[in-house]
């Protein structure tokens, strides 16, 4: 089968995850960039310096995007076209591509924010086949697809890219990686529970640049930020493997999902303690992970844990089984082909 894949360049990891995914299970695919091409975000962001409102050059290059998308399809005459991110494009484009009567899968990948969420949803309306990661977000999805039937297909791992690094030293007691930069709605919850680790521990924390704004808010993550800006899969399967404890907070738009992050994390066998969501426990059995709800409880979770490795090497090894065997992308892919 030949599939054509529409995600995005920040989003590259993923969407790459998901290409392989589909041609280990011997399908042809073909990814396309939502921004269309990389001349023309350059472009995008030097008008934005200049302009305040940005939003209608932005809808040109949306305009030209759309185009290149159509183009791409058509010339690629795939037998099904998959959707994972694609903001940029516009409903209008996919209701066109609509006409080659060819099946159009669209997978919500990431939570509908206020800028994204008309875009994408109006996007959803004209597919065939529609798939959210989180099980709150299928009401509001099926409201702009009423005629479509909604399923929950969960993010998964990737065990090309995390794994056990053999003698590995355990440098950190305990690691954070993830978003605290300003922009971030999660930011600031997110701080506030770093802030509260004890720092008789060896904490580790990486986030994109801008974190040194909560500094006077948050004096202690001053000690802890050990890096920022963009951190490869390589480096971060190493701070995995180099953690007793992984800390695992969620943004609010996972309502009842769980990251891609915790997959990643079982995957490379490490220790997470994680802030409950439901689909840890739709997903593995009652207890695999250590799951808290309030400051206190993570507080209590890790004092248990940090001095028991034998303990904590147990309970990684039982997940990280059971994601290798139910929750990588082939996984994922598989669950889509089963259902179209």
């Amino acid at each position: 089968m030949k599939i054509h894949l529409t995600g995005a360049v920040w989003h590259a990891e993923m969407s790459s995850r998901i290409k392989k995914a589909f041609q280990d299970l011997g399908h042809e695919v073909l990814f396309f960039d939502e921004k269309g091409d990389g001349r023309f975000e350059l472009a995008r962001k030097v008008f934005s310096r200049f302009v305040r409102y940005p939003y209608t050059i932005d809808d040109k290059f949306r305009v030209r995007a759309s185009r290149l998308w159509q183009e791409s399809i058509k010339k690629y005459n795939p037998d099904l076209i998959v959707i994972e991110y694609a903001v940029n494009i516009m409903p209008e484009a996919v209701a066109k591509i609509r006409e080659l009567k060819k099946p159009i899968v669209y997978w919500v990948t990431s939570p509908p924010d206020l800028l994204q969420a008309k875009d994408m949803l109006w996007g959803v309306h004209f597919s065939d086949y529609v798939f959210s990661m989180d099980r709150d977000w299928m009401p509001l999805i099926a409201h702009f697809a009423p005629k479509r039937k909604v399923y929950h297909l969960p993010l998964a791992g990737s065990p090309d890219d995390f794994y056990p690094i053999e003698r590995m030293e355990k440098i950190y007691d305990i690691s954070f990686v993830g978003s605290i930069v300003p922009q971030y709605p999660d930011s600031l919850l997110r701080s506030y529970l770093i802030s509260q680790l004890p720092l008789k521990y060896k904490i580790a924390v990486y986030s994109g640049s801008g974190t040194e704004v909560w500094f006077k808010y948050f004096p202690s993550l001053k000690n802890v930020v050990q890096g920022s800006g963009y951190i490869s899969s390589k480096k971060l399967n190493e701070i995995y493997n180099q953690s007793k404890i992984v800390l695992n907070i969620h943004s609010t738009g996972h309502r009842t999902s769980i990251s891609g992050r915790t997959f990643d994390a079982a995957l490379a066998g490490a220790f997470q303690i994680v802030d409950w969501r439901e689909d840890l426990e739709r997903l593995f059995p009652p207890d695999s992970f250590p799951a808290f709800r309030t400051t206190g409880e993570m507080l209590k979770l890790i004092d248990f844990w940090i001095n028991k490795p034998k303990e904590r090497e147990i309970q990684v090894k039982k997940v990280q089984e059971l994601t290798k065997e139910n929750h990588i992308w082939r996984n994922r892919a598989e669950e889509i082909l089963k259902i179209i």
